[in-house]
């Protein structure tokens, strides 16, 4: 990102001729073009792909038995300067956040995670969270 901080992220297919990249999501619930547009992870890649014109997204369940009912779907997107500045932005919000050694953001008065992924307060066998 600059001389002091790299980002990295791994595109699931890369055309540069075409000047098009590639996201694959699999889950229980295929993504929505909403989701797709608003992803900083698609716009991280239009920021580090400056040059690059679109943006393809395979969605569909992550049960491949299940494709045979509900095909996973294509999208594409036009990637836009709009994309890279709010990249930009996110990224160096995220810089300042960092540098400030502020890390309680996103937690509740208990100090817990608010919608906490990993499902402290349920399953504290099962945690991975790296602030606890």
């Amino acid at each position: 990102f600059d001389e002091k901080y790299q980002i990295f992220g791994y595109v699931d297919g890369y055309d540069d001729e075409g000047k098009r990249l590639l996201e694959i999501k699999t889950s229980s619930k295929p993504w929505s073009m909403t989701q797709f547009r608003d992803a900083m992870q698609r716009k991280i890649y239009a920021l580090a792909f400056s040059d690059f014109k679109e943006a393809y997204l395979i969605t569909g369940s992550k049960d491949p038995a299940k494709w045979e009912k509900e095909l996973p779907k294509l999208y594409s997107m036009t990637l836009t300067e709009k994309d890279r500045q709010e990249a930009r932005d996110w990224i160096e919000k995220g810089i300042k956040i960092l540098e400030s050694g502020d890390f309680k953001g996103g937690l509740d008065e208990n100090g817990k995670c608010l919608g906490c992924f990993w499902n402290m307060d349920r399953y504290p066998e099962l945690a991975s969270c790296h602030f606890m």
